[in-house]
């Protein structure tokens, strides 16, 4: 009916440019349907059939997935799904690096003095490393809290302190107290349990089955000699 209609009231020219404004008008919905359904999961729909639904496994609902959708799908497998595991592995990797730097620029209270709360030695080369060697997304120093408000504020001070007299004109990073557990010791307690260790060694002496081995040796080399 369509091309009767076509073929018998119009010219040549007008049934084209309508063909063509037709075929426009296609192409522009299958675009349109294209852009609205592209985003659209893989795979088949859940239906409702008879009171049951098929399959029987939460799936999606809806339109069929296109060929194209399924076609693509299947050619570049398992995208996306690898990003989503890469990126689950990624964000614990990175909650791992976050919290280790947060563990490594510590200063613990082995760190400071326990009469005044001033940094020893080991605090200022621990706190030189975190101004100086730090990257500087993770640079930033914590300090151990203790038992007492009064401590804690003292060791912030002589922190910051410290801090400021190395970087001079630099400003400070981020410096801040947490609850830690100390895993290490004090360079005194490592120090003293190695003199100790050292200091109680054995004096080296041989067994006495070592002595009687090497005497049976010498008398059995001496008898060979003389029946020589």
């Amino acid at each position: 009916m369509l091309t009767g209609f076509f073929t018998g009231h119009w010219s040549s020219r007008t049934k084209s440019c309508l063909l063509g404004f037709a075929a426009f008008v296609g192409l522009a919905g299958g675009f349109a349907y294209a852009l609205d359904h592209a985003e659209g999961p893989p795979g088949d729909r859940q239906i409702e059939r008879c009171g049951k639904l098929w399959p029987p496994f939460p799936r999606p609902v809806g339109k069929k997935a296109r060929c194209v959708d399924q076609f693509h799908y299947t050619h570049y497998w398992p995208y996306p799904h690898t990003c989503e595991d890469q990126n689950s592995v990624r964000a614990a990797w990175n909650a791992q690096a976050s919290n280790g730097w947060v563990e490594g620029t510590t200063l613990f209270s082995y760190h400071f003095n326990k009469e005044n709360n001033q940094l020893n030695s080991a605090g200022l080369a621990h706190l030189e490393y975190i101004l100086f060697r730090v990257p500087n997304q993770h640079r930033a120093a914590f300090i151990q809290m203790s038992n007492s408000a009064q401590a804690d504020q003292a060791r912030v001070t002589n922190v910051q302190a410290a801090a400021t007299t190395m970087l001079q004109d630099a400003s400070l990073p981020p410096i801040a107290l947490r609850r830690a557990r100390s895993y290490g010791a004090s360079a005194e307690e490592v120090d003293m349990i190695s003199r100790k260790f050292l200091s109680s060694t054995p004096t080296p002496r041989l067994g006495g089955n070592a002595g009687a081995a090497t005497g049976a040796g010498a008398t059995g080399a001496g008898g060979g000699a003389g029946m020589d």
